[in-house]
């Protein structure tokens, strides 16, 4: 599985011939199933793991995608690669709101951002990410953008400035390198002076 669903993971490995090989199964994993989705995951073997915010952040993201309200990537990982998200199709949030813009992928951004708001995406996780850019636009005062692992208060992997673009239909790519490591759904926390900020189009994590 691409973990834009959540953790990768071996769930059992089984004896295969040659001896000492072995046959790894994802212990989450999402599927188109003719014109439905369907979305596994093996976690959730205790009581406490439904108390963890990143397990249900990415049972809500599995729900969300089984109810076709947000996109993930289902194919079986290879190793490197990028995932791209709609900044719309967050699974958690303080304070943005879906925005229309005709320029936008898809029409849509995740806007209204103010400071000390925040987003959350259950379909990306954090294990490997090394660069991490978004499409964004602004009319205001522009402001920062953190990425983090696990919370909205989790390990910020990397930090990124947007400035004014001019307007908010004029958009343009900034970029990061991520220098830390973290696990766990990628959250985008927003800071800046006053007054709406800036919109994200889309993200692009790398790895």
């Amino acid at each position: 599985m691409n973990s834009q669903l959540g953790w990768e993971m071996p769930l059992h490995s089984e004896p295969a011939s040659p001896p000492g090989q072995g046959r790894s199964r994802p212990i989450t994993w999402c599927h188109p199933q003719g014109s439905g989705r369907s979305f596994y995951t093996g976690l959730g073997h205790t009581i406490q793991s439904y108390a963890e915010p990143a397990f249900r952040s990415l049972l809500l993201g599995g729900i969300r995608y089984a109810a076709g309200q947000v996109t993930a990537d289902c194919s079986p990982r290879t190793g490197g690669g990028s995932t791209t998200v709609e900044g719309e199709a967050y699974t958690s949030n303080f304070g943005v709101q879906p925005a229309n813009h005709g320029p936008a992928s898809g029409g849509r951004t995740v806007g209204y951002i103010d400071n000390g708001d925040w987003a959350g995406y259950a379909s990306v996780n954090a294990s490997g990410a090394k660069t991490f850019s978004a499409r964004v636009s602004s009319a205001g005062a522009g402001g920062t953008i953190r990425v983090r692992a696990g919370s909205q208060t989790g390990t910020v992997l990397g930090t990124v400035t947007v400035t004014n673009t001019g307007s908010w239909d004029t958009f343009r790519t900034v970029s990061t390198t991520l220098t830390a490591t973290g696990s766990g759904p990628i959250f985008l926390t927003f800071s800046g002076g006053s007054g709406s900020l800036f919109d994200v189009d889309t993200f692009t994590i790398t790895r």
